[in-house]
């Protein structure tokens, strides 16, 4: 099979999987009920752990967007920028 006739199984595939999802959306990822990122400041040179990193996804989730955990949707300053 060639590179274009592969390319456009692809193309196939992808269509029949548009064209077949429900109303709803797409088939290929269901709809998360909580938040499943975070964006939080932290001072330069600093790098989260793990643990720091979890600790703001289940404080977004728990309390909501914060000053110390946001989305894109609802973002705050940069700390002493105002």
């Amino acid at each position: 099979m060639s590179t274009y006739e592969l390319a456009q199984f692809n193309i196939a595939v992808l269509r029949y999987e548009r064209d077949a999802a429900d109303l709803q959306g797409s088939c290929w990822f269901e709809q998360a009920l909580e938040p499943t990122y975070v964006f939080c400041w932290i001072a330069a040179g600093h790098r989260c752990s793990f643990h720091e990193a979890h600790g703001a996804l289940v404080r977004l989730r728990d309390e909501g967007p914060t000053a110390q955990a946001f989305t894109l949707q609802h973002s705050f300053p940069t700390p002493g920028s105002t």
